[in-house]
């Protein structure tokens, strides 16, 4: 649109009156402003009126062809944004859809509008292709990845606007200290924070805000995008504003398409192309106003005004005709020879210059410009060149180039080659490319493009336009290097791979695997999923090929296939390249799965044992047990009934079940009250069932039958079974009955049901062994009371802990009266407490001790006792074991023939006459005494035999003890070995949680095993059956090897060590004396807190004693609680715990400090002692000759042996 007020002010004529005889120039130039004024209202008409079709848009066929087909089904996704869309009564306007009005007349078809309630929706319409145009867009990299982008049809600039009273332009570099609004989180708002952060910014909520902001005064000035703020201003009816400057921000509107048509943006270019200009700036104009509408700018005004100048003009071009026409000629003669010579001027200038342009042009191209002469000196070298090269023109003028710039072992293949190419075909290749040496020495490869100047007397004969390629070709050469070893890689993957589009069709197979194709791959390339596999199939990899290209993401799945007859599973991840194509990977996880399985098989094994290593270990009581067992069974093998029948013996005439445990609607024998005849089928069964090392199974698809009568009296139909044998007992069958159905039974169901009959007959031994102990130690119990002599059973503090009836009739006590008292109130004759417990100190196990005393009773009477003693050791403690038995009647007759004796010695030479009368009495005497003594010897005999039942009792604890130990033992390293095992992942990954639990199980299980193993060491050591070995041994290597076990709880602990050893030969049991110093030793670590752990040795010289029977002394003391003197008696005691503030922290069994003395008394021959002040700190010492070969030796560790 053409400006008149510019082109008044341009043209302005000065007013002047017009006289007669004054000169007809000020008349002429009137006339011509006139002309002008016409011409340019005429082109601005012109421009108005241009034809609105401006022409149809030339397509190819194929467009055509392709816009024909897709006629009234393109979508375009719109939303109310004002002005670019805006809905009224008559449907959506504004200028995007005038926009898209004029696309349909260009290019002749129609578009659907497909309105969403906001931006968001229509841009998630397009990512999802529910549309396929969006009205405007801006082009960001995210939506390259599924749209296309026209041109822009449209540049919309941000405006400064401010009140019309504001005079002057506005620029934002010269705003600082204005308060200037713009629409928060916009991009306008983001441009003026990064661009110009001295403005005083304040955000609004949206443009009209902040135009009324502007208008009231509250703020200087807003920059908004010009549609916008025409819109609001118009909409609003803001009349106080103008537009004072450009912001230096565009909106560039593109019409957005789906990635996969790229033909339609080719359509929508091409239409956009044939916009002209005056269709622009007509919809423009429509939506587009800032500021006040002149009456000069209207229409009317310039039809108006061109038709009074019309009359004006008329008149004057009368007025003037006849002057000029006498001048004409001249003029035109004169005016042909100004424009000859006007033109050769321009032709000079025009010349001068392109010359200069040219000249620019080259010195500022960015590619390296050469030109050589037929010599090969170079005449043209423009600034590029120099700076690739390092040289500039006048180091090189008239040099040989070739001679100069390329490398000197290819300097004269270049120049022969070069030589050739003139001299034969007279020009060179327009194409190549060859390395230079830089001033500098560096080599850079350079694409050449050649033409030849063979124009006579130019000094140039070939000009060169030279392109740096030297990083292209790094970076060509890592690309080929990358791909040989991504093909290299893909060809050592046995993972299956393939490209496919959105359709299912395979565009590219990688042939990793054929082992793992479902087909060759030949029969793949081209083909869809639906053509390979059926269609239930297809359709599942459809979906997650789909699922990848929509989202634009990765997709991860698992399935199987049939792969010659075998079932192999994949792992598959599917991966977009692009909107239409995506990349699928297959890996055989078979194997994996496999593992899987086993371990959640092995797991539920586990589960299954563990729940009946509770029902075993859970009770004392026998039918408990066997009950708690079935119910297990029941619920892991979900059968219609588990049972326990004995016994497995198809000799016997009947059999019995023991236990069952069913479902209620399928009865047993204990539920019928039934006790079973042994019948042949039965007993064939049994005979199976013991020949067999597992379980056996029984009915249709196995290889035996069902027991006939029984299976149908009972109404199962099949079984599976095995023979238990607890140790000591006869055969047991155990088993469990299917009652509903012919179950088929999987091997793992077989394998636990061995598992748990293998532990059911653990758990048998243990029980029967438990009722046996039970029944002897009830048999013992009665002997002990129906025993003639009296029985005590006393702690080494002299405490009564068991008397039998005999006890209290002698004592006159009642058996509870006697449980409350001593020792020393039973004992007449009752020295001192210590007198008394350093004697029974020298008891032993092994050897019974035999004394005389007085028992004194409930009314203060006394008697005479013959008491033998004897050690027994309990589980936690060490008592003494005491028969007394009234030797009333014994001590009087030996008092009677004392006497008797005396008086017949003192008579025998005053009454020899009276002897033969006497010797009648004396026989009676002596028959009385011999009466006597063979009542002494029966009571002897009864001792014995109650010694030899105490004997007996004692063997059947030792072996009840090592019994028990081992069959513990068994589980606890199952468990412990199963915990580890786990723990380690074996078997998969655990959580945080399940490690600690684990962590528990494994650290207890080691705890109980360390607590049998010293059980097991006490009864040895007890039964006389430790084994020992004596070797020889360096003292200062084993206490190293002691110090690194407990070396990282002292660490922990931050205590100190001290250690002052030397090297000393020993002969004796090193294992032992081991096991004493890691007891010690890690005492004294858990008992101190902090301060110093001290280990020392020592040798103690004994004058008189044989070489090798010195003493070495080991002391390890520390700083820690100490040990009361009351205490400290009780402190090598089994089973004793001392009573300290860490006792709850630091666990324990109360063994460790017995077994070491018993270690050093009796198998290292020597003694342990200790000194300790409470809450100062203990000293434990050993005390060990250093050979415990009884015959001496040599001891090279004496002075002088």
């Amino acid at each position: 649109m053409i400006d008149l007020k510019e082109i008044i002010r341009k043209h302005e004529i000065a007013r002047a009156p017009v006289g007669k005889g004054r000169s007809a120039a000020p008349f002429l130039v009137l006339t011509l402003s006139a002309l002008v004024l016409v011409f340019g209202v005429a082109l601005s008409s012109f421009a108005r009126q241009e034809d609105p079709s401006g022409g149809t848009v030339s397509l190819s066929p194929h467009e055509r062809q392709w816009l024909d087909r897709h006629d009234g089904q393109i979508r375009i996704g719109i939303t109310v944004i004002p002005p670019q869309i805006l809905l009224g009564d008559d449907g959506y306007k504004g200028l995007s859809i005038d926009y898209i009005r004029l696309l349909e007349r260009k290019l002749g078809c129609r578009f659907e509008l497909a309105p969403y309630p906001t931006w968001n929706e229509v841009i998630q319409a397009a990512r999802e292709r529910r549309i396929d145009m969006i009205f405007a867009a801006q082009e960001t990299p995210e939506r390259l990845h599924y749209l296309l982008f026209t041109e822009p049809y449209i540049e919309l600039p941000n405006i400064i606007m401010v009140r019309k009273d504001k005079k002057g332009g506005a620029d934002l570099k010269e705003m600082q200290g204005w308060n200037v609004a713009a629409s928060e989180g916009s991009a306008v708002h983001e441009y003026l924070r990064r661009e110009f952060p001295d403005l005083d910014l304040r955000p609004v909520a949206d443009e009209l805000s902040g135009l009324r902001k502007v208008s009231l005064g509250e703020v200087d000035a807003m920059v908004v995008e010009i549609s916008r703020a025409s819109y609001h201003i118009e909409k609003a009816g803001i009349l106080n504003l103008r537009v004072a400057g450009d912001a230096g921000l565009l909106y560039r509107l593109r019409f957005a398409v789906r990635n996969d048509w790229p033909e339609l943006r080719g359509i929508l270019d091409k239409g956009l192309a044939a916009f002209t200009a005056g269709e622009r700036r007509e919809i423009n104009r429509r939506w587009i106003v800032v500021g006040d509408k002149s009456f000069i700018a209207s229409r009317e005004f310039l039809i108006s005004l061109l038709a009074g100048l019309g009359v004006v003009v008329l008149t004057i071009i009368g007025a003037i005709v006849w002057s000029r026409t006498l001048r004409r000629t001249v003029k035109q003669r004169t005016a042909q020879l100004q424009r000859e010579l006007a033109e050769r001027k321009q032709t000079e200038e025009a010349l001068r210059n392109t010359y200069e342009y040219t000249q620019n042009l080259i010195s500022s191209a960015n590619v390296m410009i050469i030109g050589l002469d037929a010599s090969g000196d170079i005449c043209m070298f423009n600034t590029f060149a120099e700076k690739i090269t390092g040289y500039t023109m006048e180091e090189l003028a008239g040099i040989d180039w070739f001679e100069k710039i390329v490398p000197k072992d290819r300097y004269a293949q270049v120049w022969e080659t070069f030589r050739n190419y003139r001299e034969k075909s007279g020009t060179i290749p327009p194409t190549f490319e060859n390395s230079i040496l830089t001033k500098s020495g560096e080599e850079r490869i350079i694409s050449w493009q050649n033409s030849s100047i063979t124009a006579p007397g130019q000094p140039i004969s070939t000009i060169s336009f030279g392109m740096d390629i030297t990083e292209r070709k790094r970076i060509e050469e890592a690309l080929s290097t990358s791909e040989a070893e991504l093909r290299a890689l893909i060809n050592a993957m046995t993972d299956v791979i393939f490209v496919c589009n959105s359709e299912g069709r395979y565009l590219k197979i990688i042939d990793t695997s054929s082992s793992l194709s479902y087909k060759s791959p030949k029969e793949f390339l081209g083909k869809t999923l639906h053509d390979i596999f059926p269609k239930d199939q297809a359709d599942f990899f459809l979906n997650y090929i789909r699922q990848a290209l929509n989202t634009q993401e990765s997709v991860n799945f698992e399935y199987s296939l049939s792969i010659e007859n075998n079932e192999i599973w994949f792992n598959a991840t599917i991966s977009p390249m692009s909107d239409d194509k995506c990349l699928m990977v297959a890996r055989d996880i078979t194997e994996r799965n496999l593992a899987e399985q086993e371990r959640q098989a092995n797991l539920k094994l586990l589960e299954s044992l563990d729940q009946v290593n509770r029902a075993i270990q859970g009770t004392d009581h026998f039918e408990q047990m066997m009950s708690d067992v079935l119910d297990v069974m029941l619920a892991v093998l979900d059968c219609d009934r588990a049972f326990l029948m004995y016994p497995c013996d198809p000799e016997a005439e009947t059999w019995q079940v023991l236990m069952e445990r069913n479902k209620p609607e399928y009865p047993g024998v204990l539920k019928l009250g039934i006790e079973m005849q042994m019948d042949p089928d039965v007993a064939e069964t049994l005979r199976i069932l013991l020949a067999a090392d597992g379980p056996v199974k029984f009915g249709p698809g196995t290889p035996y039958a069902l027991p006939a009568d029984v299976s149908q009296r009972f109404g199962f139909k099949c079984f599976m079974s095995m023979a238990i044998h607890p140790t000591g007992d006869k055969p047991w069958q155990f088993g469990i009955h299917q009652c509903s159905f012919a179950r088929e039974w999987t091997p793992e169901e077989e394998r636990l049901l061995k598992e748990i009959g293998r532990r059911l007959a653990d758990g048998l031994t243990s029980m029967l062994m438990y009722r046996d102990l039970q029944e002897s130690e009830r048999r013992f119990s009665t002997l002990v009371n129906q025993a003639a002599d009296a029985f005590f059973v006393h702690d080494m503090e002299g405490r009564i802990l068991e008397v039998n009836r005999t006890a209290c009739e002698s004592l006159g006590y009642s058996m509870e009266e006697l449980l409350e008292m001593s020792v020393a109130e039973v004992d007449a004759e009752f020295i001192t407490h210590d007198h008394v417990k350093n004697f029974w100190g020298k008891l032993t196990p092994e050897q019974a001790v035999t004394v005389e005393g007085r028992h004194k009773r409930k009314d203060g009477t006394t008697f005479p006792v013959e008491v033998r003693l004897g050690l027994l050791q309990l589980e936690d403690r060490q008592v003494v074991l005491a028969l007394a038995r009234d030797i009333t009647e014994r001590k009087s007759a030996e008092e009677a023939l004392r006497q008797l004796n005396e008086e017949l010695e003192a008579r025998v030479n005053e009454r020899t006459s009276e002897l033969e009368n006497k010797s009648l009495q004396l026989y009676d005497s002596r028959q009385a005494l011999m009466n006597l003594v063979a009542d002494l010897n029966e009571n002897t005999a009864q001792l014995a035999l109650a010694n030899a039942n105490l004997q007996e009792l004692d063997r059947l604890k030792s072996m009840f003890i090592a019994s028990m130990s081992h069959e513990l033992r068994t589980p606890l390293n199952s468990i412990i070995g199963f915990s580890s095992i786990i723990l380690d992942e074996w078997l998969g990954t655990l959580n945080e949680e399940q490690k600690g639990k684990l962590a528990i199980v494994l650290r207890t299980g080691k705890h109980l095993l360390t607590l049998i193993n010293d059980v097991i060491d006490v009864s040895k050591i007890e039964a006389g059956k430790m084994e020992t070995t004596t070797e020889e041994f360096d003292i200062q290597d084993l206490v190293g090897e002691v110090l690194e076990l407990v070396k990282k709880e002292i660490e922990d602990k931050g205590l100190s060590l001290v250690v002052e050893t030397s090297s000393i030969n020993l002969h004796t049991d090193r294992r032992r004396l081991f096991q004493c110093l890691v007891n010690l030793l890690s005492n004294a670590v858990k008992f101190t807190e902090q301060g110093l752990v001290t280990v020392k040795t020592t040798i103690l010289y004994e004058v008189a004693a044989p070489a090798g029977r010195d003493l070495l002394q080991i002391t390890v003391s520390d700083t820690g609680i100490g040990i009361a003197s009351a205490d400290q008696p009780r402190l090598f005691t089994p089973f004793t715990r001392i009573a300290s503030p860490l006792k709850e922290r630091v666990k324990g069994t109360g063994l460790g400090l017995y077994l070491v003395k018993k270690i050093t008394e009796e198998i290292l021959q020597g003694q342990v002692g200790l000194e300790s002040i409470y809450g100062k700190g203990s000293s434990f010492f050993l005390k060990i000759p250093l050979s415990t070969n009884r015959e001496g030796g040599k001891d090279e560790n004496r002075p002088g042996g």
